[in-house]
């Protein structure tokens, strides 16, 4: 259940930007923590509830082979867990003593 606030508020101004962003081709992603209860509830562990908005490069007709970070964004609300890149360390780029 969206709080009425956000039902209110939020939620047009969104769908406006989703149909702007769709006319002109702009990729977007955007998540909102809410409260499962109403508006005067505390979000807490057991009742966040998140709300996405998104419109894909592919859906814009843009071919991107990597830095798609809206399509990490989507793994990420869909339970995958973000890991740093890690950097390959030679031994030669090592300072000795």
């Amino acid at each position: 259940m969206m709080s009425k606030s956000f039902k209110d508020e939020i939620d047009p101004l969104m769908k406006q930007i989703e149909n702007i962003a769709k006319a002109n081709k702009i990729p977007f992603f955007a998540s909102f923590m809410l409260s499962d209860e109403s508006d005067n509830e505390e979000i807490t562990p057991e009742n966040v509830k998140y709300k996405n908005y998104m419109f894909s490069p592919h859906l814009a007709g843009i071919s991107l082979p990597k830095n798609d970070y809206i399509a990490e964004y989507i793994k990420i609300t869909n339970g995958f867990v973000a890991q740093p890149v890690r950097m390959r360390v030679d031994e030669t780029d090592i300072e000795k003593d």
